[in-house]
């Protein structure tokens, strides 16, 4: 049997499972809110426990165990959709398939934009570690009392978001190092 362009024998589609954007970038973010949680919990306990000693440390326990199951379970199934919405990718030819594979691949800008992304945020990271706990304690034990929250330091606050941005840059720069590294080894395996 024929059909246009030759027979389905003669006629090949290639289809490849491209990375997508983000996996490790989630995992990352995961691992510091699993941290912040882990930390926070029981000085949260310590702090609630006077003043609302029925549901402390039982519910505050729960609530926290809670937020980190349904928090993975968002990231797991928003990177398998990312993934499998993108997944895989036909190509007619295989000069298409090329086409595209030298296409998407990171240019010698990104990669270097994406090693100043994860050094950056690496040594802000390392440099603000014990700051950014303190500051997060700080934070805590001022929680209760809501007049305490707006009078922290400036410093307190400023900490806590540097580090978060820093904590972000460098999930984002290893996750597109990686990616991208992954993706260039498509396009070397597929010429």
């Amino acid at each position: 049997m024929s059909t246009p362009g030759g027979t389905r024998s003669e006629r090949r589609r290639f289809a490849i499972y491209y990375p997508e954007y983000g996996i490790l970038e989630a995992i990352v973010g995961y691992a510091l809110f699993y941290t912040v949680v882990d930390f926070a919990t029981p000085i949260l306990v310590a702090s609630l426990a006077a003043d609302f000693p029925e549901y402390v440390p039982g519910a505050v326990q729960t609530w926290a165990a809670a937020a980190l199951w349904i928090i993975l379970g968002l990231t797991i199934l928003g990177q398998l959709q990312a993934q499998a919405s993108a997944n895989p990718r036909v190509f007619g030819t295989r000069e298409e398939l090329i086409h595209f594979l030298r296409d998407e691949r990171p240019t010698g800008w990104k990669y270097r934009l994406n090693v100043t992304l994860a050094l950056v945020g690496g040594v802000v990271v390392w440099g603000l570690w014990s700051a950014f706990w303190n500051a997060l304690e700080e934070l805590l034990l001022a929680m209760p009392d809501l007049d305490a929250v707006t009078v922290l330091a400036p410093e307190t606050i400023g900490t806590i978001a540097v580090f978060a941005v820093a904590f972000a840059a460098l999930g984002r720069g290893i996750d597109r190092l990686v990616t991208g590294v992954a993706r260039e080894a498509l396009y070397r395996d597929a010429r």
